[in-house]
């Protein structure tokens, strides 16, 4: 494996708060998670060795909805439907 570079900072030492990446430091500090590496995103930039994260930024306002339709019947068309409410 190459040495690490004075750019290429561990993820692992960002997530445990050991080192600051200007970058993946303030994602996670605002509530982004490492669903994990990319290889070859960008092969062209050697700082990184062409590696890129993953990160998942859960919506706390989104809000699931289900709905059930109760006695379902066959109909012909939207006509027809329009008619049901």
């Amino acid at each position: 494996m190459p040495a690490i570079s004075a750019t290429m900072i561990p993820v692992e030492n960002v997530l445990e708060k050991d080192t600051c990446d200007p970058v993946l430091t303030a994602q996670v500090a605002n509530g982004f998670a490492l669903q994990g590496l990319i290889p070859d995103y960008f092969p062209d930039d050697s700082d990184s060795r062409g590696y890129a994260t993953s990160l998942e930024w859960r919506n706390l306002d989104y809000h699931a909805i289900a709905a059930v339709q109760y006695q379902m019947r066959a109909i012909k068309g939207f006509d027809e439907f329009a008619t049901q409410c």
